[in-house]
């Protein structure tokens, strides 16, 4: 085997590497990001909600109040 030869193999190796962990450090990214649009989602849905049960509240207490027949 030739020094050219040798220097392009560990050249090979050491840039296999790297796109290795590029790859590995994108796919710790993607899974950060998908996280934290599910806190998104999920705090959206509580403030719905919140907001729903608001609305619930000052609508039924706009709406006259009935006396139950007997």
């Amino acid at each position: 085997m030739s020094l050219e030869n040798q220097t392009s193999g560990k050249s090979s190796n050491a840039r296999d590497h790297m796109a290795n962990e590029r790859t590995f450090l994108a796919w710790i990214r993607t899974s950060i990001g998908i996280m934290a649009f599910g806190f998104v989602v999920e705090k959206f849905a509580l403030f719905i909600k919140q907001i729903t049960l608001l609305l619930g509240e000052s609508r039924a207490q706009m709406l006259p109040k009935l006396s139950p027949a007997l």
